[in-house]
């Protein structure tokens, strides 16, 4: 096949093919138009403006090829269609015979007979003739199409025909896919990504941000002129950058665009269907009708869909949606203020009709429908703001004029709620008496339920106030069960349910209730709302896994804090003031375990989420305790200080507040705090409910208590310590050991010379303890060389029974490595032996 020059050294032609400076060369796009030359038809279709012609014409430069290039114009016939198409030819192929000029002359003559005379030439030239036919769309004539599958039939392989047009023409395309004779590149194909975006920018003399880059993208969908669009106004702003990010429909070279290439171009009907449905983001014939768009909306919506009028079916069948360019400037070029507002109030009525509250709520705030939306937000405030993030309907809700909100009764309530809910308390009290005021204005099931709403809101301001006994007696009053929820009009009962419950639980635990906090907590958080988000789920799941931390089991903690944190985060809630808890009980896990870097970070996310006194107050005792382990003693009696003199805990719940927090973070016995210390230790663990009564934790610090307990025979101590190190082994429970002074490692170091069931553990509760760094005085033989980390590692080792190849395999070592370290050890403390070498080591203080 040969559709290069005729003969050597002839320079190929190209006749009408548009020309563009900077135009990228997209490989992608290149290899797929390969396959036009195998193809008796290649068709290349998308709307307006994504590169058709353009691209077309660079694969025609770059493969140096040969073809004749016919713009179809608007009115064309048959009579003017052929001999337009052999004045092409004869600019483009060599007619030394004159046999194209006799062709013509007999096309001029006899219009019918083009397509037979024109395929009897390209037979007879036979090396292969590519026609390339633009804006093939505008040809509406069907005996034109007829007469061109004439020619494509006639002519055989030896034409190859390349379509350009918008939407699909009137061929067989089903068939000729069946037998293999048409090749495509579709919309989809020609879309620009954000590599050849930058590329395109590049070549246009500007050189954006990644970041920015990828929003145009993003906005304009890949759309070819939108981007080559938004270059030319980058090119006139001050800031291109800061235009690039401000891309929309409204900007003016965009705006213009569409509006002479789209809108004005389109049928009448078609733009009176684009102003109706432009209040919307997707529409189906049902939601156009009742817009305005009249009884044929289906019909014109799935006609624009097929014809690419910047109109697309979603995945949901006879639902549609706008290109977002478009839409932008049908809202801001095309549709008035009063109407825009009639036309959201026809769409919130049919969304209510449907029964999608949220969207009609949208509508009819975007439509000042002020009493739709308060009717819509008294109703389906709690099961919104409880299922998904209440961020999104406070900000909603917000943008309501103030008057509007202290004028209706369930608007009114709406907000207190989504305040609430949010963590954002202030002002609900003064919000909730003018709510008050209007409901009690109302009757009826109506106002039974913005009583109960109201109820609800009063309990989730006092936990944001600290006085979770008031929560924990009000919520425990609420009905929960679906018949009393019915009967003042909450349907979806589930969610309300589960509210209560969690904020149930939840106080339980910070009051010392664990029985009930643990059944509560359970219960709502392996509730299933069929929901991604449920506020008050992971509310539960985060104070569970404080639950967990609390009893000293930190694997269940950490699982149950890690799921919770991760849906947080998912649902864009990682800041939300009930995510505080899953950080907190993180962070206690950390701290427990002695990963001070981690939990000073866990620590750092709950305080910048922490919305609730008694929260933060716990927060911020945790972080005096990590201090303090760090050396950091000023600080963290500073910090505490002021924690303990800027604590707002009610009074009716602060004393078992502060003693939970108070015993679990182990304050110093002269420290100042609410309700005065716990008179003993075990008075502590009676009364607090950080270290539940039989727990892990618990029975840890009872038996710590026992062996650190100077009184009691001293295998009594050491069986005591024994049954604690095993007992938090299992969980790396090291705080309460690390807690304790030299008392604590002399005595650990005794237990383990004389045998134990978790000698790894101990070892390594040694390791920690012990002050290595810098250069120590020998009282005998002056300094000595330091011990490297490995060797000090080693050195805990030795202190047992455990046989060398025991010690290399607790170490991933070989045993090789470990008697080199030996001898090492040996040398710089001076001993001969094992025995001698600990002994000096305890002299030394490095155990």
């Amino acid at each position: 096949m040969d559709l290069g020059p005729a003969r050597s050294g002839e320079a190929p032609r190209w006749t009408s093919g548009p020309v563009a400076r900077n135009v990228v060369l997209r490989t992608s796009v290149l290899d797929r138009l390969d396959a036009a030359t195998d193809q008796l038809v290649f068709l290349v279709c998308a709307p307006a403006g994504y590169g058709k012609s353009l691209s077309v014409a660079s694969w025609l430069r770059d493969r140096r090829l040969r073809a004749t290039w016919v713009t179809v114009r608007p009115g064309t016939t048959e009579g003017s269609l052929w001999p337009s198409i052999l004045a092409e030819m004869l600019r483009t192929y060599p007619d030394e015979e004159a046999e194209l000029t006799r062709v013509l002359g007999l096309i001029e003559q006899v219009p019918a007979e083009a397509p037979a005379t024109l395929a009897s030439w390209i037979r007879q030239r036979g090396r292969g003739t590519l026609l390339v036919l633009d804006d093939l769309h505008v040809v509406t004539r069907p005996q034109l199409h007829d007469q061109l599958l004439e020619l494509i039939g006639a002519a055989g392989p030896d034409l190859h025909l390349v379509a350009i047009s918008r939407y699909d023409p009137p061929w067989p395309l089903h068939r000729m896919r069946l037998d293999g004779v048409l090749g495509e590149l579709r919309m989809d194909g020609v879309l620009f990504g954000s590599r050849e975006a930058a590329e395109l920018f590049e070549s246009l003399g500007f050189t954006l941000e990644r970041g920015d880059v990828d929003s145009l993208v993003q906005r304009t969908e890949g759309w070819a002129a939108g981007l080559r669009l938004a270059a030319l106004g980058m090119r006139e702003a001050a800031d291109p950058g800061e235009y690039a990010r401000g891309l929309s429909g409204r900007s003016d070279y965009i705006a213009d665009y569409l509006m002479k290439e789209v809108y004005q171009g389109a049928p009448r009907e078609w733009r009176d269907l684009l102003r109706c449905i432009s209040v919307v983001d997707e529409v189906c014939p049902a939601l156009a009708s009742a817009l305005g768009g009249g009884p044929d909306s289906g019909a014109v919506l799935a006609q624009m869909d097929q014809l690419n009028a910047f109109v697309d079916e979603l995945g949901k069948p006879c639902w549609y949606r706008l290109h977002p360019l478009l839409l932008e400037f049908l809202r801001s070029r095309i549709v008035d203020d009063e109407t825009t507002r009639s036309l959201h109030r026809k769409a919130a009525e049919w969304y209510v009709s449907q029964q999608q509250p949220l969207t009609a709520l949208t509508h009819a705030i975007a439509g000042d429908d002020w009493a739709v939306a308060g009717e819509l937000v008294g109703t389906h405030i709690v099961s919104w703001t409880v299922r998904r993030s209440p961020m999104q309907f406070l900000e909603l809700l917000e943008s309501i004029p103030r008057e509007a909100i202290l004028t209706d009764a369930g608007l009114a309530v709406g907000v207190a709620a989504a305040r609430t809910m949010a963590g954002y308390p202030k002002g609900v009290d003064d919000l909730v008496g003018v709510a008050r005021e209007l409901v009690a204005a109302t009757a009826g099931a109506h106002r039974r339920r913005l009583d109960f709403v109201l109820e609800l809101v009063d309990g989730g301001w006092r936990r944001w106030t600290g006085d979770l006994q008031a929560v924990l007696d009000g919520f425990a009053r609420m009905p929960k069960d679906p018949a009393t929820l019915s009967e003042v009009g909450i349907t979806d009962w589930a969610s309300i349910r589960n509210l209560l419950i969690s904020n149930q639980g939840s106080c339980e635990l910070w009051l010392g209730d664990y029985d009930g906090a643990r059944r509560n907590l359970t219960e709502a958080a392996a509730d299933d709302l069929g929901r991604r988000v449920v506020l008050p789920i992971l509310n539960a799941q985060a104070h569970l896994a404080l639950l967990h931390w609390a009893a000293g089991d930190l694997t269940a903690a950490e699982a149950v804090a890690e799921e919770a944190a991760t849906r947080f985060g998912s649902a864009g809630l990682a800041h939300a003031a009930q995510a505080a808890g899953a950080y907190l009980a993180l962070a206690g896990v950390a701290f427990d375990r002695d990963l001070t870097g981690e939990a000073s970070k866990w620590l750092d996310l709950a305080k910048a989420a922490t919305g609730e006194p008694h929260m933060a107050f716990a927060v911020t005792v945790l972080r005096t305790r990590l201090q303090r382990a760090q050396g950091h003693v000023a600080d963290s009696r500073a910090s505490l200080e002021e924690a303990l003199a800027t604590a707002r805990l009610a009074p009716a719940s602060s004393t078992r507040i502060a003693a939970s927090i108070n015993y679990f973070s182990e304050l110093d016995s002269n420290s100042r705090h609410p309700g005065g210390p716990p008179a003993t230790r075990q008075q502590a663990l009676e009364q607090i409910p950080y270290s539940p009564g039989g727990s892990r934790r618990d029975r840890v610090h009872v038996r710590l208590h026992e062996a650190l307990d100077e009184d009691l025979p001293h295998d009594q101590r050491l069986d005591a310590l024994a049954a604690a190190l095993e007992l938090a082994a299992a969980e790396s429970l090291r705080r309460p050991f690390l807690d304790h002074g030299p008392a604590m490692q002399r005595l650990l170091a005794e237990r383990v010379e004389t045998g134990i069931a978790r000698p790894e553990f101990a070892l390594d509760l040694l390791a920690r303890m012990a002050k290595t760094g810098g250069r120590r005085a020998d009282p005998e033989h002056g300094f000595f060389v330091p011990l490297s980390e490995r060797e000090t590692n080693v050195l805990q080792y030795l202190i047992g029974s455990m046989t060398t190849a025991e010690i290399a395999t607790a170490l991933y070592v070989s045993v090789n490595t470990v008697k080199t370290h030996q001898r090492s050890i040996y040398q710089k403390l001076g001993a001969t032996g094992r025995r001698e070498a600990v002994s000096r080591a305890r002299q030394l203080g490095l155990l």
